[in-house]
């Protein structure tokens, strides 16, 4: 007998283990500030990708924690405004890791309005 399945499954020994994703309807959490972010901005990937100029598949790493977020100004002048963040209020784990880095992050966001 032939069973055709249109969600992912594994056979195991007798059982029949379906994977299922969770509904959108459902709340999903997450410990990505990034992601937490975007959400509460109620932005897709997609659109953060494009108001930020990176591709979608970056989003997705940085949102699954497998790349850290770095981004240049202009970039990171873009996502603030995006997610109608000041520079200021972003976690620390958003913000620049080197002291360098910082300062002229620092600096532009005190010459030039994030919002």
């Amino acid at each position: 007998m032939f069973l055709s399945f249109r969600k992912p499954f594994y056979l195991s020994s007798n059982f029949l283990i379906i994977m299922t994703r969770p509904k959108k309807s459902q709340p999903q959490e997450t410990n990505s500030p990034f992601k937490r972010l975007r959400l509460t901005a109620k932005l897709s990937q997609e659109h953060l990708a494009r108001e930020i100029g990176v591709a979608v598949s970056t989003i997705r790493r940085w949102e699954k924690g497998q790349a850290e977020p770095t981004m240049t100004v202009a970039q990171m002048k873009a996502f603030c405004k995006a997610v109608n963040q000041k520079f200021e209020e972003l976690p620390n784990s958003l913000l620049p890791s080197t002291l360098s880095d910082r300062q002229e992050y620092n600096g532009t966001a005190n010459k030039i309005s994030l919002n």
